[in-house]
């Protein structure tokens, strides 16, 4: 499980960029072999490293994105998660994915920002007792669609395939903007 929406951070993209350089624990005395150091930056996703144990809840499952803005900005399931990512990206480095783990400190030296929202213009979006069908657009905002022929004229005859159900404690991280005509 993946753990963050809201306004929507900074795409990996942007110019401006963030970064902390952590060094990782010694554990034995000192040697005459560095220590490497680990840069974390904008667009990097990390995570905790996971203990063979560890349930689905664990605090190792939570997936960060290092935003623009120098925050961590964790996505709330995996299904936003891949509005912005595969699934394959969702894997550690070490096993040919994107996600660099990260240990408790150096997490911790990223402030949380605001959950990782829908990616703009990615999939429509639906709250569990919300009865409207939401466009995301550029800026974030959710566009109510106001009906069937106007979901089927933005979006294609099959517009109720891209619907990705959300649950309500996500309500109020996205703004709500004019509705689709």
């Amino acid at each position: 499980a993946v753990v963050g929406p809201a306004p929507t951070p900074a795409p990996a993209s942007t110019t401006s960029e963030t970064t902390v350089t952590t060094e990782p624990p010694t554990t034995t005395a000192p040697t005459s072999t560095p220590t490497p150091i680990e840069t974390y930056t904008t667009g990097d996703l990390v995570a905790l490293a996971c203990p063979a144990d560890a349930g689905v809840n664990h605090p190792c499952r939570a997936v960060y994105e290092i935003g623009a803005d120098g925050k961590r900005h964790a996505f709330p399931h995996f299904q936003v998660f891949l509005t912005w990512y595969s699934e394959t990206q969702l894997r550690r480095t070490t096993a040919g994915g994107r996600v660099k783990t990260i240990d408790s400190a150096a997490l911790s030296s990223f402030s949380l920002g605001a959950l990782m929202g829908v990616r703009p213009n990615s999939r429509l979006v639906k709250f569990i007792s919300v009865p409207v069908v939401y466009a995301v657009d550029a800026s974030g905002a959710l566009r109510p669609i106001p009906d069937e022929t106007t979901a089927a004229r933005w979006y294609g005859a099959n517009w109720a395939t891209k619907v990705l159900d959300l649950s309500d404690a996500f309500f109020t991280n996205y703004r709500i903007g004019e509705p689709l005509r």
